[in-house]
């Protein structure tokens, strides 16, 4: 991971960036102990005091990943963090979560946030994180493989039945069906598809008043 370039980048984007490194003791057959590295950075909500936060992840993967490449999405969350900026009636924290070793790296980092540990005692061991925002209230990650792609693919993951808002995934669903982009979950395309279908209250938003304190 290209961590020296993502700190500089974090810090030019004036977020504050860490790193968060954890370890894996394999438990089964010869021990091996297998060590990662993730990268986060935070953006504080400017009206609010770090209550509640949202997590943009984005997993790393080398050029010898056996899976595609994920670097377009790691270009769009740059992106993104720059429009997030400009945002001043935001209420949440944005934390964006650069992980090492897929669901591993994510679930070491999240072990560290909550100050937990599950499963096995030993066997990950999840370190220290340098800071933290507020209470996390929903996660999404960006897997974008291509910088040209032609359909989006939602798809819910969750540990011991414990899913997702429902609300968002539906909003992900009309925001696309709003803007005409082919979308499915997982897998199969999803049967709202059309503006026509979509509620006019969605449709036909009033503009929203800039006195008036907005959340999300």
């Amino acid at each position: 991971m290209p961590i020296p370039y993502l700190m500089a980048r974090f810090h030019q984007l004036g977020l504050e960036a860490y790193i968060h490194n954890f370890t894996l003791h394999y438990p089964l057959g010869k021990p091996v102990d297998m060590t990662g590295r993730n990268v986060y950075a935070i953006l504080r909500a400017p009206r609010t005091a770090s209550m509640e936060a949202l997590v943009l992840n984005i997993p790393y993967r080398p050029l010898q990943s056996i899976y595609p490449s994920t670097l377009p999405g790691l270009a769009l969350a740059m992106s993104m963090v720059k429009f997030f900026r400009r945002q001043r009636y935001w209420a949440k924290d944005i934390i964006l979560l650069i992980s090492e070793h897929e669901q591993l790296g994510v679930q070491a980092w999240l072990e560290a946030y909550h100050g937990v540990s599950c499963g096995t005692t030993g066997v990950l061991d999840s370190g220290d994180l340098e800071a933290r925002g507020g209470a996390i209230q929903a996660a999404i990650t960006l897997e974008i493989q291509s910088h040209r792609i032609d359909h989006i693919d939602v798809k819910v993951s969750g540990l011991n039945g414990q899913l997702p808002n429902l609300d968002l995934v539906n909003l992900i669903h009309r925001l696309c069906g709003k803007e005409g982009i082919k979308h499915t979950f997982h897998n199969v395309e999803a049967k709202v598809s059309q503006v026509s279908k979509l509620p006019r209250s969605l449709i036909h938003s009033p503009a929203p008043d800039e006195n008036r304190t907005q959340s999300f």
